[in-house]
């Protein structure tokens, strides 16, 4: 079996970094301290950078200098040293490793080895097979062309694009709601959501049980 994953919010806490970076664009910019749970909460709900920024009750000047900022640092190694596997997902690749599947990686980065530094600063280098970084202009597409190549018997990820990218490549698609959309706005464009890699892991393939 091949199972394919998104990087951001999927497999690595895409908080941590976007957060971050954004509290510390908009000090750059307007010397003010960031409402981090409002803008977190904006993004979870489907707010670009800057939209988010603005809905904070930023003008259009300010936040534009924000979301430029946010956008120049949030690939730099610096931040990318920060990220972080999110809780179980080592455990859960291991197990899907263990069992024979192939686990491959689909992410839309500006820079392949910005990719490389995200994985191997979060620990799970070791338990991927592939991991292939497609340009972020053409996400969807892109993709959906991976998940071909790949013949990925599923695709695990977090965001619109990547449900889009899996009904493309006609692979079946389960969203994980531990990243940048939250529940509320996966359930209301149609997907199976699940609470975590693992529980999203069992329903694409459950592993069987031991009859006695």
């Amino acid at each position: 079996m091949r199972i394919a994953f998104d990087l951001d919010g999927t497999l690595i806490d895409a908080r941590r970094r976007q957060v971050g970076v954004a509290r510390e664009a908009l000090l750059w910019a307007t010397g003010e301290k960031l409402d981090e749970l409002r803008f977190w909460r904006a993004k979870r709900s489907g707010a670009t950078t800057l939209g988010a920024i603005r809905g904070l009750g930023y003008g259009a000047a300010d936040a534009e200098r924000v979301a430029q900022r946010w956008a120049e640092l949030v690939e730099t190694d610096e931040w990318l040293a920060s990220d972080r596997a999110l809780t179980g997902v080592r455990r859960a690749l291991g197990g899907l490793r263990a069992d024979g599947a192939v686990v491959t990686v689909i992410t839309a980065r500006r820079r392949r080895e910005g990719a490389r530094c995200s994985v191997q600063a979060s620990g799970i280098d070791s338990l991927i097979h592939e991991l292939i970084v497609v340009e972020p202009d053409r996400a969807v597409s892109a993709k959906a062309q991976a998940l071909r190549r790949c013949h990925a018997d599923g695709f695990i990820g977090d965001t619109d694009s990547d449900g889009r990218a899996a009904l493309a490549a006609v692979v079946r698609f389960t969203a994980v709601m531990t990243g940048q959309r939250s529940r509320a706005y996966l359930d209301a464009r149609g997907y199976e959501v699940a609470r975590s890699l693992s529980e999203a892991l069992e329903l694409l393939a459950p592993r069987p049980t031991s009859s006695r």
